[in-house]
């Protein structure tokens, strides 16, 4: 009985002094966060730095306008960004509380040194990210290319727990002459990070340089809507899906276009955790309508090799009015199978669509196969 006793009263103390633990953690917790949040506001006067861009081009730090929390924050009217060549003067026209009706946008700037061929991207800032469905924003970060060179992918740092990040980031690019800068397409991309993704994509905006007035003493501060991933079609916003290649025969004599599928290469894996197992999908059209479609087998991997041909009847007197459809699509075993990316090949297509179909018309009579590589698109 005594041993019982004993056993009881270890227990009950122990649950005591568990209990005394948890107070005290509490206690110096509270005091923490009391100390740190009065350390912020005697703070508050002092400016944060940011770097911003000259009219010569040169980098100088400036300040932003600060939220009540000692956070730097756009405007609260119109959420603008206060810099050296972007004061805010919306004197709180645009009121805040139709703010939260807006589409996710991202502000950045663009200016091109005339004298030197040097551009500078400044991204600034994004607006209205989305919250998670607990309520919380995600960390995120704006990646960009310069298409037509697709093989590099510029990124600035993470931000954390904010619907309104700001980056403030400029990069250089050297070498581009006026000329070649009007060819260019910058497209941005916003992303969102979690515990288990290297990157999820919320929206993205192209934006035309031979569409732009740049200006040669400051740059040019531009606002984007930012395309939601719902309309893209994707999970994450690959500034490259890959490319295909295809060989193409049309047999005048015989009536009939003969498409082989080659091979792929470096195609966008859609999922971080499953294998990509993509296939084919090739479509007779004629005028706008699907006439007839076949598939590829499957292939796992990025690289997919398939060296499959197809065979389609056709009307020699009608042939300017077909056109095929290619589609890599993933196949997906756990949810419904997700479309990489697509490229048409038809006398109305174009770039390498337009030029692989007039090359095999050119060459019907010799019956001769005409072999194309094409950079896949959105679907």
């Amino acid at each position: 009985m005594e041993d019982f006793l004993f056993v009881v009263l270890a227990m009950v103390g122990g649950v005591v002094a568990g209990s005394m633990v948890i107070f005290i953690c509490r206690f110096a917790y509270q005091y923490r966060t009391v100390s740190s949040n009065n350390s912020k506001s005697r703070n508050k006067s002092e400016a944060e730095p940011i770097l911003g861009l000259t009219p010569d081009g040169n980098v100088v730090e400036t300040d932003l306008i600060e939220s009540n929390n000692g956070d730097v924050s756009p405007c609260p009217s119109c959420r603008r960004i206060s810099t050296v060549y972007n004061p805010c003067e919306c004197d709180g026209v645009v009121p805040s509380q139709n703010l939260d009706k807006r589409p996710c946008q991202i502000q950045f700037s663009l200016f091109y040194n005339f004298h030197d061929s040097h551009l500078f991207i400044n991204i600034m800032c994004a607006l209205n990210v989305p919250r998670r469905w607990y309520g919380k924003y995600p960390p995120t970060q704006v990646r960009f290319q310069l298409l037509p060179d697709d093989s590099n992918i510029y990124r600035t740092e993470i931000k954390s727990n904010t619907g309104e990040p700001i980056f403030n980031e400029t990069f250089e690019f050297i070498g581009y002459s006026e000329n070649e800068l009007r060819e260019l397409i910058l497209r941005l991309g916003l992303y969102s990070f979690d515990k288990f993704s290297s990157g999820k994509m919320i929206g993205y905006t192209d934006v035309y340089f031979n569409l732009e007035k740049f200006q040669p003493s400051e740059p040019t501060i531009l606002w984007r809507d930012l395309l939601p991933k719902s309309q893209t079609r994707g999970r994450s916003l690959s500034l490259t899906r890959g490319e295909i290649h295809i060989s193409m025969r049309y047999e005048h004599s015989r009536a009939r276009l003969n498409i082989i599928v080659l091979k792929a290469s470096n195609l966008l894996k859609t999922s971080k955790f499953l294998t990509t197992a993509p296939y084919v999908s090739v479509s007779l059209n004629e005028n706008g309508t699907e006439l007839e479609s076949r598939k590829t087998k499957k292939v796992s991997g990025v690289n997919p090799v398939w060296n499959q041909g197809f065979l389609f009847d056709v009307v020699n007197e009608r042939i300017d009015n077909y056109s095929i459809t290619i589609k890599v699509v993933n196949h997906d075993l756990l949810a419904n199978n997700e479309i990489i990316g697509e490229l048409e090949i038809g006398p109305q297509s174009k770039g390498t669509g337009r030029e692989h179909w007039d090359e095999a018309m050119r060459k019907k009579f010799s019956r001769r196969e005409v072999a194309m590589s094409h950079l896949l698109d959105p679907s």
